[in-house]
């Protein structure tokens, strides 16, 4: 008794952890996005002769350290004769202080009709103090500062223009993007999908997964739980279907990871859709083909083995309890893009131009899977034959064969022979 009560407790604890997590995200995104809102241009009461327009247009106020940003720049800018002067300042301590970092590399730029400047942020390691503004500013919302537009004209006019900057943080990115990707896992262990695929051949009291699924070790369910949307109809995991949920999780990392630091969703490559789309072909197409071959086989046969198999990891580069190169190598060619891509999103916030001859590359190796799959001889094949010859058998010595009973007691050596093959798969 309290053993039930101590898990109806745990159970408790760990959904309100989810709910706590995904309560603490959705309040740091609504407060990025009210921080981004309050934030607007101003322009200084600088020592100037003479007041003159703003010739200067920060079109993103929300900068990433260490990345490369533009101020647009109007018409009224001489080229030859004007100059310009950038810095970043930020309050530091609570407003006590105020440090000035000069921006040293930047240049001007036309494109078409549009002239702009080009500058390089400073990183994070020049910046470091912008940290004692307060402890929850980089893990909840940007830090604060400004952008300084020292603007000299030909005729010896000074001008100083300050632009409010929301300036975030990479390190707290990258960790919130890992908690909602992990907190996903606790979220999914609730629902606990189930990993058990109910096979309509199977008397009740045959089918013993549930009873095997529930022998594992907790921790080991935890972290099976989201493949268990991957499974095929005879209860093994699908190559093709973990290539989505992997996609999947990429995904979730890449929009919470860019979401924070640039106020804007992930734009979503075609290049991307096109692997999303190979992936989903191959898992619709092996489906049909696996659902094909499970239906030619009778009751009758099957409930000869008792059906224990639940998944296992091996499913992803195995058939049958045999290695499959193709699955293999859809599964490292998978795991390698997944990996260069989150690595490009970490780097440049967006999803990367992924090489054409690669994406031909993941969609051969699909086909030449399906292609195996469809065409080969495999244990399906045997078992269809092994059936054949225990029904001419049976049908040559008079022999019925009505239920799985008289199959079992027919003496058609066969039948044992099948049993094996069927063990191989379901025990």
């Amino acid at each position: 008794m309290k053993e039930e009560i101590r898990g109806i407790i745990g159970k408790k604890i760990i959904s309100l952890m989810s709910l706590a997590v995904l309560g603490i995200l959705a309040a740091s995104l609504v407060l990025l996005g009210y921080v981004e809102g309050a934030s607007q241009p101003k322009q200084s009461n600088a020592p100037s002769q003479l007041v003159q327009s703003n010739p200067f247009a920060l079109p993103k106020y929300r900068i990433v350290p260490g990345t490369t940003f533009e101020i647009n720049v109007d018409k009224t800018f001489n080229r030859e004769k004007d100059k310009v002067w950038l810095a970043v300042i930020y309050r530091l301590q609570n407003d006590t202080q105020t440090k000035r970092i000069p921006i040293t590399n930047f240049f001007l730029k036309q494109e078409n009709d549009k002239l702009m400047i080009r500058a390089d942020f400073p990183g994070y390691g020049q910046i470091r103090d912008i940290r004692t503004q307060s402890p929850w500013r980089g893990v909840f919302s940007p830090f604060e500062g400004d952008l300084e537009i020292k603007y000299e004209r030909e005729k010896g006019d000074l001008q100083t223009f300050l632009f409010r900057l929301m300036i975030p943080s990479v390190k707290w990115a990258y960790i919130w993007g890992i908690v909602v990707a992990v907190a996903s896992f606790f979220i999914i262990s609730r629902l606990k999908p189930d990993p058990i695929k109910k096979h309509m051949g199977f008397e009740k009291e045959k089918d013993k997964t549930t009873e095997e699924w529930e022998k594992k070790e907790r921790w080991k369910k935890l972290l099976l739980y989201p493949l268990n949307f991957a499974i095929t109809p005879m209860g093994s995991y699908s190559i093709s279907l973990t290539q989505i949920i992997i996609w999947t999780y990429v995904t979730i990392f890449g929009l919470v990871y860019v979401y924070s630091l640039t106020g804007s969703f992930l734009d979503i490559t075609p290049q991307v859709l096109m692997l999303l789309g190979i992936g989903g072909g191959t898992a619709i197409t092996s489906k049909i083909n696996s659902i094909s071959k499970l239906y030619e086989v009778p009751p009758k046969y099957l409930n000869l083995v008792e059906k224990k198999r639940v998944p296992q990891l091996r499913d992803l580069i195995s058939t049958a309890g045999n290695l499959n190169v193709f699955k293999f190598q859809i599964l490292v060619f998978t795991l390698l893009v997944a990996y260069v891509v989150v690595l490009e999103i970490a780097k440049k916030y967006s999803f990367p131009q992924i090489p054409e001859n690669l994406i031909i590359l993941m969609g051969i190796s699909s086909a030449v899977y399906l292609g195996n799959e469809v065409t080969q001889k495999n244990v399906w094949e045997k078992i269809k034959k092994k059936v054949e010859d225990i029904e001419k058998n049976a049908k040559e010595r008079n022999i019925l064969i009505r239920d799985t009973n008289e199959v079992s007691n027919s003496g058609i050596p066969e039948v044992g022979e099948l049993k094996e093959i069927l063990s191989s798969i379901y025990s």
